[in-house]
């Protein structure tokens, strides 16, 4: 079994810690085993999918904080000095504690908070254009439709959606118009763990 790092940015991470978030989208720009993966077909894609396979896991990373105290360590030097209890992150809950210093990229966890992230099971991946996403994979992704007027009406979930998609991935050279593949993965909730 695979275990591969991911980051969830704040507002995925607290979806996925209120069990509304079972999915996750990631743009496909590289496979393992080299070569162009716009040659692969879809069986072969799959095979060389960067985070595994169905039956493997992620491990779930995001902005995190420890005490003030320690602001001035680096990652590397905080494990002799802080217990697992001095660590807050977006999965622990929306606000940052009075007790925590400065946040933190989930990029430069040290492992041994790594170990203490959720660890959700891959149900499925799935490999096609972005556009192709259904509303029920948009709400699995943890997207949720908010009253816009006094009227009760909903936001469109599909227009939400493409603007987190593009706020993420636009500026890295593949918004929502380009329809760029994507690894399409399918998660465990919270409460499937």
């Amino acid at each position: 079994m695979k275990t591969t790092p991911i980051l969830f940015r704040p507002d995925m991470a607290r979806a996925w810690a209120e069990d509304r978030k079972g999915r996750t989208q990631r743009v496909i720009t590289k496979v393992t085993g080299g070569g162009n993966w716009k040659y692969l077909t879809i069986p072969k894609l799959l095979k060389r999918c960067p985070y595994g396979g169905s039956g493997d896991r992620l491990q779930l990373l995001t902005t995190w904080a420890t005490m003030f105290e320690f602001d001035d360590k680096k990652p590397s030097e905080l494990h002799h000095n802080v217990d697992k209890y001095d660590i807050w992150t977006y999965f622990d809950g929306p606000e940052k504690p009075e007790w925590c210093g400065r946040l933190r990229c989930g990029r430069f966890m040290p492992q041994w908070i790594r170990d203490l992230m959720p660890t959700p099971k891959i149900i499925s991946i799935k490999a096609d254009q972005i556009q192709y996403i259904t509303d029920e994979e948009i709400l699995e992704e943890g997207i949720t439709a908010y009253p816009n007027d006094k009227s009760g009406a909903r936001w469109n979930i599909r227009d939400e959606f493409q603007v987190l998609w593009d706020q993420i991935n636009a500026p890295r050279g593949y918004p929502w118009s380009a329809n760029p593949w994507r690894w399409n993965i399918r998660l465990q909730k919270r409460s499937e763990i």
